[in-house]
């Protein structure tokens, strides 16, 4: 088998056990919250909230800082470095004592985690160039499973064996994870189109900052992300509201919930191939028209049934994003510098996973949830706008290097 296709299918394998794993825990949160004492639903809440954001605050200022390194040093070290540290931290959360200490160890997460950032540089800079919006969809599918697969078992495991070993069990996959990346990977430094020249984290910020193409891919990122996280935590209230039965409504919920996942699993590699073949830019002009168009009649669904629909044809358009958006930064980034860039578009989804619950809470509890969607639609439209009128289609090589 080439290289590249032993570098890509073991960095899937290992982002789909990692995310199975942090989705293992992530739902039990608030209830591992009380177990450690916290017994008032207002103090579960807020704690709740500040536990699972811290992370995403602390990875958005790291994540940049960490590709950067990866490009002066290799990106496969950093992965391995973040896969390591997180499955320490992560076993000790299950030995807390009390919410402080689960509080320090879940910001210690993100300042020690970032593996996304130098995984695709990683990636990027291996794969044939005709292949690479296929292989950037592919890698985002193992994303989405996890984040499927995990919460079904992880309820089952929790109920089985209790919150703390489920902790101990998640970090065991990581350290499975990083010892088979450790195995199987291999990166090869100062080829493939890879200078001897080296950046430092303000070289990088200023490159960035200095391109209206990464500039508008970022934005795009962060607004679709931020659209997401607008609406996903008050999804099931607004479910609720559509006369689900009690006793369906879990169900239902969940249901919803993962149809966009699982419709995603399938879709993300297609459109990677279609960027392939007809263009990165059009491909992503698409997808967030067609994200903005479907969030509209989310304002006007008068049952579940209507509203699952939605999702699904959500799913189709929001899954050629990734693809779309990590390949146009491949190509308007030189291969040395990719892990920094890479850090620096990640912390804008990370930054709208961190504001969407808030303003979306915020959103839901003042101009109502059907109101919210209707913003989210012009947000990603706006997105839209500034793909079309400021990103290039990426020119190609044509020289059919076989990286």
């Amino acid at each position: 088998m080439e290289q590249w296709r032993k570098n890509l299918y073991t960095l899937w394998a290992a982002q789909l056990l990692i995310f199975i794993g942090m989705s293992f825990i992530m739902p039990f949160i608030p209830l591992y919250i009380q177990e450690l004492g916290v017994k008032e639903f207002a103090s579960v809440a807020r704690w709740s909230g500040l536990i699972f954001g811290i992370p995403f605050l602390f990875s958005a200022f790291f994540a940049p800082i960490w590709g950067t390194i990866g490009d002066l040093y290799g990106r496969k070290p950093m992965i391995l470095r973040a896969m390591f540290g997180v499955s320490i931290v992560v076993t000790l959360m299950g030995f807390a004592e009390n919410v402080y200490q689960l509080f320090f160890l879940r910001a210690l997460h993100g300042v020690l985690g970032g593996f996304i950032g130098p995984t695709m540089a990683l990636v990027t800079t291996s794969v044939p160039e005709e292949r690479l919006g296929f292989s950037l969809g592919f890698l985002q599918t193992s994303m989405i499973a996890g984040g499927i697969i995990g919460p079904l078992f992880g309820g089952v495991f929790a109920d089985m064996m209790g919150y703390r070993p489920l902790f101990r069990l998640t970090g065991l996959i990581v350290l499975l994870s990083a010892i088979a990346v450790a195995i199987w990977v291999k990166e090869e430094r100062g080829t493939k189109g890879e200078n001897t020249d080296t950046y430092g984290l303000r070289d990088n910020v200023s490159f960035f900052f200095h391109s209206k193409e990464l500039l508008a891919i970022a934005s795009t990122i962060f607004v679709l992300n931020l659209s997401v996280m607008l609406v996903e935590p008050v999804l099931a209230l607004f479910i609720s509201s559509l006369g689900v039965k009690k006793t369906m409504l879990a169900t239902v919920t969940g249901a919803i919930f993962a149809s966009t996942g699982v419709v995603n699993i399938f879709a993300t590699p297609l459109w990677g191939k279609r960027a392939d073949r007809k263009g990165y830019k059009s491909t992503l002009i698409i997808c967030v028209f067609g994200v903005s168009l479907c969030y509209i009649p989310h304002a006007f669904v008068r049952n579940a049934y209507q509203l699952a629909i939605l999702r699904v044809i959500l799913g189709i358009f929001s899954s050629g994003v990734p693809p779309s958006t990590q390949s146009i930064i491949a190509h308007n980034v030189p291969a040395e510098r990719r892990g920094g860039v890479y850090g620096l578009s990640n912390s804008a989804a990370l930054l709208a996973n961190l504001l969407g619950p808030l303003t979306g809470g915020v959103l839901a509890s003042t101009i109502g949830i059907r109101t919210s969607f209707i913003i989210t639609s012009l947000l990603v439209f706006f997105a839209w706008f500034l793909v079309k009128r400021v990103v290039r289609e990426p020119i190609k090589n044509t020289e059919g290097n076989n990286r």
